[in-house]
């Protein structure tokens, strides 16, 4: 055999094993390359019935439970993209959750994770909470019942040590209402805005809003989270709001009280 007929050989051996791995990953069932993962997984992960295939697939239900916090997201999809192997990556479109189900997480948006740089990165997500869940996993100073929406729109993101290398996002707080003692009332929209600095991620919240609030909150290593910044609740507000922020001191020169976790 000559060098030209074995060149040939090899190369048409290496497109059929090629061509044989793309269709054996295209028809491998979502659950069968779950099961192979599943020993990487964290012990505190669970997940629900898996159907579909690799490349578009779904899971009925994702739980992530550790200590007190807790985790629920509902009919998580993804779609990946064939296309994007060309350039090495790995690029998903993902769903999760029921948007017109004010009462669970929901939200979309694109994964993409670099094979050669190892870089993950998030674009155009868009991601919904009740306030009651979230409220559920801090410790706040006061008692508080409150209900209503949190918004939150990433336009990029890009994981960095500890948390972020990049971050443009937007946080509002929707619908809003706190329980006082002659009922629940409105509060009008509460907007954050998200930023990378130093690793850490940051959210801004100006005080225009009918609590007046103007907080900085900062998430840096090992989880930790701070929250510093003033409560100054507007002459609008119920008598109940004026007199819950008095536990928190004494107000300072300009009336504002002030906050910090």
């Amino acid at each position: 055999m000559t060098m030209k007929n074995i060149k040939k050989t090899i190369g048409l051996t290496l497109v059929f094993l090629l061509t044989f791995i793309f269709f054996v990953l295209n028809l491998m069932p979502a659950n069968i390359a779950v099961s192979f993962a599943k020993p990487y997984f964290p012990k505190q992960l669970n997940l629900g019935s898996v159907s579909g295939s690799l490349w578009q697939g779904s899971i009925a239900q994702l739980r992530f439970k550790d200590r007190n916090q807790e985790l629920i997201l509902k009919k998580l999809s993804w779609t990946l993209s064939a296309s994007s192997l060309l350039t090495a990556d790995l690029v998903a479109d993902i769903k999760f959750g029921n948007i017109r189900q004010e009462g669970e997480y929901s939200g979309k948006g694109t994964i993409k994770f670099s094979l050669l740089s190892k870089e993950l990165a998030i674009s155009n997500a868009n991601i919904k909470a009740p306030v009651s869940l979230l409220m559920a996993q801090v410790n706040l100073p006061l008692p508080i019942n409150a209900k209503g929406r949190v918004t939150v729109k990433v336009k990029e993101y890009q994981l960095g040590m500890p948390y972020c290398k990049m971050l443009n996002a937007d946080i509002s707080i929707q619908q809003l209402q706190i329980q006082g003692l002659s009922g629940w009332f409105p509060i009008d929209e509460i907007a954050a805005k998200g930023k990378c600095k130093s690793g850490n991620v940051t959210f801004a919240v100006s005080k225009d809003n009918d609590l007046g609030l103007q907080l900085d909150i900062v998430l840096a290593a090992k989880n930790k989270l701070t929250v510093d910044g003033f409560i100054k609740p507007s002459v609008n507000m119920p008598k109940d709001v004026h007199d819950a922020v008095k536990f928190l001191g004494r107000p300072d020169v300009q009336g504002r009280y002030k906050v910090s976790l």
